[in-house]
């Protein structure tokens, strides 16, 4: 007997029984598994198979492209030689709480240009709320998640780019951090969280709503043992500056940096679970004044920063980027840098999103994108004058966010049963 012989014999049985197992599934489990797919060729492919393939990828073959795509831009983080542009957003209490919009653009073919405006009516006039009622509270990619001011537990998410918005319902109840999620079947959350520690554990409420549903749910998770109380002073946790800095959002989870761990919630998990922080994380704080971290994402992976002064005219920076397995940090940058008389006015801002080697970062009144590989700076623009020049401009920021413009803008989903703008 020929060993083709053999071979196809003995692959028939299995092929049978995939053959009979796709024949049952739903169409719910086919997504999953044409989401799972490696690239967005091998959909196209698929459709081909037959009728119903067919029919399930191309009601869905927006989202399949999107998806696909959006992890080829994240797959590989220094390859790329294309940077899409991105928009840095500054909210500042003084001013009439009016936001600094900042535009960069950052490719390594075109060069750098920026703008900078103090207007709210380039980025969201289109809302159905007044501009000075309007107030930014995530980001994730080219979407924002906005509040109104005069009712915090209304929300909004909006897409900028193309002026398109939905009003969610009103939420039961507001807390203190906020994110914005989706995952791969782009279904979106948002995620109101709060903590509350008591004699026996630590408490976490999150207030969650579901687009495939349009509800709230409200959910109660309980950590076992007090964690420390932490120093008003340490920025990093507390504080006018880090309101919203706290939180970042990628892979579907939310990510909430404590004092010594990195809560991750995920939707998809009975309960939250924590990742520790890197071994050298925090001890420079702990001996200097004027101490800054960060939480944030670039291309798709989760980057933490701090920056403490070092010495009388310096500052050290490091930045840890989470492994694959998200079990270990990995070290990329590690600077001690001299600046003189700058090391009291250094402020870090954000993470690029898509530049692995840059941060924006305020020097004095100026804002700047600064390479660390290459030690360089980029000013980009000012803070508004204040009338005493003694005052530090970071006294007045409650909130950076960071807008992605993709080479193909996000589209919005659609609330069950109710009519909204899409």
């Amino acid at each position: 007997m020929a060993l083709s012989q053999i071979d196809e014999k003995q692959e028939l049985p299995a092929e049978i029984a995939v053959s009979k197992f796709l024949s049952f599934v739903g169409d719910d489990v086919l997504l999953d598994i044409f989401y799972r797919l490696p690239h967005y060729r091998a959909v196209i492919q698929c459709s081909i198979v037959c009728k119903r393939w067919f029919s399930v990828i191309n009601s869905n073959s927006d989202e399949f492209f999107q998806y696909h795509n959006h992890e080829r831009s994240s797959s590989d983080q220094y390859s790329s030689t294309y940077f899409p542009s991105c928009t840095l957003l500054l909210y500042l209490t003084k001013n009439n709480d009016q936001p600094v919009y900042l535009k960069c653009l950052d490719t390594s073919n075109v060069g750098f240009i920026s703008t900078i405006t103090t207007s709210t009516t380039t980025f969201l006039d289109f809302l159905p709320w007044p501009d000075h009622e309007v107030a930014i509270m995530a980001s994730l990619d080219d979407l924002f998640l906005v509040s109104r001011k005069c009712n915090p537990r209304l929300f909004c998410i909006c897409n900028p780019l193309t002026k398109k918005w939905i009003v969610l319902p009103e939420a039961p109840r507001d807390r203190l951090r906020r994110g914005l999620l989706r995952d791969y079947r782009r279904r979106y959350r948002v995620v109101l969280l709060d903590v509350r520690p008591n004699e026996f554990n630590v408490v976490y409420y999150a207030t969650v709503f579901r687009s495939e549903t349009g509800q709230w749910s409200e959910l109660t998770y309980y950590h076992g043992g007090r964690e420390p109380v932490y120093p008003v002073s340490h920025k990093i946790f507390h504080g006018h500056v880090d309101q919203f800095q706290g939180v970042c959002t990628s892979d579907g989870s939310l990510h909430w940096l404590r004092r010594h761990k990195v809560l991750i919630f995920n939707l998809c998990k009975a309960r939250p679970h924590w990742i520790t922080l890197p071994e050298n994380f925090g001890r420079g704080m702990m001996r200097a004044a004027g101490e800054s971290a960060r939480l944030g994402v670039v291309r798709g992976r989760l980057r933490l920063l701090e920056m403490y002064k070092w010495g009388l005219f310096g500052f050290a920076l490091k930045v840890w980027e989470l492994s694959d397995d998200n079990e270990d940090w990995i070290l990329v940058h590690d600077r001690v840098k001299w600046v003189a008389s700058m090391a009291n006015m250094m402020h870090v801002l954000a993470f690029h999103p898509h530049n692995g080697d840059e941060i924006f970062l305020a020097r004095k009144f100026d804002i700047c994108l600064y390479n660390i590989r290459e030690d360089t700076y980029k000013k980009l623009g000012e803070y508004p004058k204040v009338s005493d020049e003694g005052i530090m401009i970071s006294m007045f920021l409650t909130g950076t966010f960071t807008l992605v413009h993709p080479l193909c803008p996000t589209s919005l989903f659609a609330l069950p049963s109710i009519q909204s703008q899409i």
